[in-house]
């Protein structure tokens, strides 16, 4: 864990799939509280499921649009 990174506050713009998840993923285990916006609430509900996985420890949310 980046020491730098932890308990910073991320949004990640489509973060329910492909680079953004990634980028999501990445941000958890550097320590960041991550924030997921995306069009599919199903999708970011699966999404969340894996970020807190990575990471149970932190905060990890997402909003549909």
């Amino acid at each position: 864990m980046d020491k730098k990174q932890e308990r910073k506050a991320v949004l990640v713009t489509g973060g329910t799939s492909g680079v953004g998840l990634a980028a999501a993923k990445r941000f958890r285990r550097a320590g960041c509280d991550v924030c997921i916006a995306g069009r599919s609430e199903a999708r970011g509900e699966k999404a969340l499921a894996e970020l807190r996985d990575v990471v149970p420890e932190g905060a990890a949310g997402g909003e549909a649009a």
